[in-house]
């Protein structure tokens, strides 16, 4: 493949994971300018728990889909466990939603928004063959119009219903229409695929993703701790204040992972073909780029963020420009724990990322009452930087030390 065909491939690659990523800011500015301040923390906790929820579906076998060189998996045995974990996803999904009692709106919001990131989590797996094909173009043509179009018609029902359960509804169906229109007809150019009904298979690669998966749930969970302690013990309000706070911190990550994750593929072949050195340097100058991206939207977030905020939501947050900072730090932090989380799989290295996790998700469950209650949003945006601090200091730590025990050859 010449570096034209690379370069326009790194750049759809990079439209998709801009209209993934910025999707839930997107749809909570529309929510919060349509409904206002109350349905929009709704609409953030029902999103965060869908999003949660999600992680069972795709059960983060695709770091180890366009990691696997050596094709131990066909993409009949990942399309197959797809299926059957999206399945569990949506039944795991009315259970949570039955056990906690909601209200009838909060429960079909919930519910619809499970089934939208559903559909994500199917087409994730399209996705990785895509990236694993070198058909990277695909892999962000198909996250970018698929998040596009359920925005697009989010917003379009909203403004002519004024109705959260009805806008979700009418985005879910477009996004089941993309899948069969792009995905599946896309795929099955490349490749035949059908079921695999070898249990076996299956089980292997579940358990060989198992702490991936946990450890991406952990992270989640942590991540959104704040919003759950929030949603238990204080208003919809705050929920919104708090989400308004938090969503620029996903810029760090978004852009860290738009360099570092298409370079994934080419990491793997350079670690398995024993280029150890070269892996390091690649590994280094991506810490180096977040960390000079972190500073950057740290100054940018100090002189100009709280008034673009407010300009955005058309809701006063000058009061909260302490607590933003502090998030933004953790966004810094975070971005680098998402790099370390993905090297670690790729060095088959993944059952480090169990340790790790269940050491922070103790340390940051002890703590979330008692900041959030004596502190606020001050507190949320606290227990964020302290969970993102230790996690890069234990997961860092783990990279480092198994590059120079694997460093073999120039």
């Amino acid at each position: 493949m010449n570096y034209k065909y690379i370069n326009k491939d790194k750049i759809w690659y990079m439209l998709g994971s801009i209209c993934n990523a910025a999707s839930s800011a997107l749809l909570f500015i529309v929510v919060t300018r349509i409904s206002g301040i109350n349905n929009a923390g709704l609409f953030s906790i029902a999103f965060a728990f869908a999003q949660q929820l999600l992680i069972i579906g795709r059960f983060e076998v695709r770091s180890y889909q366009i990691t696997d060189v050596k094709n131990n998996y066909s993409f009949s045995d990942y399309f197959t466990h797809r299926v059957l974990f999206c399945t569990m996803m949506m039944a795991g999904s009315i259970i949570f939603i039955l056990i906690k009692g909601y209200s009838s709106e909060k429960f079909w919001i919930i519910l619809l928004l499970c089934c939208y990131k559903c559909t994500e989590a199917f087409s994730d797996v399209f996705q990785g063959f895509f990236q694993k094909e070198n058909l990277l173009k695909y892999t962000g043509i198909t996250m970018a119009v698929r998040e596009i179009i359920f925005i697009g018609s989010f917003t379009v029902s909203l403004i002519i219903n004024h109705s959260l359960i009805i806008a979700c509804l009418v985005g879910l169906i477009f996004s089941i229409i993309w899948i069969f229109i792009f995905d599946i007809r896309k795929s099955k150019m490349k490749v035949r695929y059908q079921f695999n009904q070898s249990l076996e298979r299956i089980v292997s690669m579940t358990l060989a993703c198992f702490p991936i998966f946990l450890s991406v749930f952990a992270n989640i969970f942590i991540i959104n701790l704040p919003k759950y302690t929030i949603d238990q013990y204080m208003e919809n309000n705050i929920q919104s204040y708090y989400n308004m706070l938090f969503l620029p911190t996903s810029l760090i990550n978004l852009f860290s992972m738009m360099i570092f994750f298409p370079m994934m593929t080419e990491l793997a072949n350079l670690w398995y073909s024993n280029a150890r050195v070269k892996f390091a340097l690649k590994v280094r100058n991506a810490v180096i780029w977040i960390i000079g991206l972190s500073v950057l939207i740290l100054i940018g977030g100090y002189l100009i963020g709280i008034p673009m905020l407010t300009l955005i939501y058309n809701v006063n947050l000058s009061s909260y420009k302490q607590s933003f900072m502090i998030l933004l730090i953790g966004g810094g932090f975070g971005a680098i724990v998402s790099l370390t989380n993905k090297l670690l799989v790729l060095l088959r290295k993944q059952y480090f990322l169990i340790i790790a996790y269940i050491v922070v998700s103790i340390v940051t469950y002890s703590s979330a009452k008692k900041l959030i209650l004596f502190y606020g949003i001050m507190g949320s945006a606290m227990l964020y930087l302290l969970s993102m601090c230790l996690l890069t200091i234990i997961m860092l730590g783990c990279v480092v030390i198994t590059i120079r025990k694997g460093r073999i050859s120039k």
